[in-house]
């Protein structure tokens, strides 16, 4: 934030800025040898729309990074909501239209959030059943999330450019997907 109007959190505060900045106040901690990118996520994304999945790039810089959890921002409560998670080495843009060349992460099933908070706060995939993934350092991932409803994630709109970085990792926002990037009447495409 180019004024910041106070001193960061660790809590945040029922009022929340209007306009997001990709320049965090505080940086991300280390601890052992793993990056907390909450600063960078937290910050990075409006919710203004809603959809099936969404794709994105995580690039590491001089070091690896290890992925210990994801939280998402959904519309939804529905209970027991399905959430598939599929990765690939290299940008998502590489294969723009298909699963071709992406793995399914969590041995080809998908998490289950068993109570989605809706829009009120982030939802974790439960950390009991997420399975940490390694990003190794100079290395780009290619990260698709979708949800097996067909809509209610929370997408984002980059209010500034298309990327947020710090010293370790840097996100480069993607596209909004339907379930598996399949088009169909059902499905609503963002």
């Amino acid at each position: 934030t180019p004024h910041p109007t106070n001193y960061p959190t660790k809590i945040p505060t029922k009022h929340p800025s209007r306009y997001l900045s990709h320049h965090p106040t505080q940086s991300p901690k280390s601890q052992n040898g793993e990056i907390d990118t909450n600063n960078i996520c937290d910050k990075t994304f409006c919710d203004h729309l809603s959809g099936s999945g969404i794709t994105f790039d995580i690039i590491t810089k001089n070091h690896g990074i290890v992925i210990t959890a994801i939280e998402l921002s959904l519309e939804t409560t529905a209970r027991n909501l399905q959430v598939e998670l599929w990765t690939r080495t290299g940008s998502y843009s590489d294969s723009p239209d298909s699963l071709d060349g992406w793995q399914w992460q969590n041995d080809g099933q998908p998490y289950v959030i068993p109570q989605p908070y809706g829009r009120s706060k982030l939802s974790p995939i439960p950390k009991d059943d997420f399975k940490s993934i390694t990003v190794p350092a100079q290395t780009t991932l290619g990260v698709y999330l979708a949800l097996r409803s067909v809509s209610g994630l929370v997408l984002g709109i980059s209010t500034l450019d298309d990327k947020a970085q710090d010293d370790h990792v840097q996100l480069v926002y993607g596209v909004a997907k339907p379930y598996r990037f399949i088009h169909a009447s059902t499905q609503t495409v963002i």
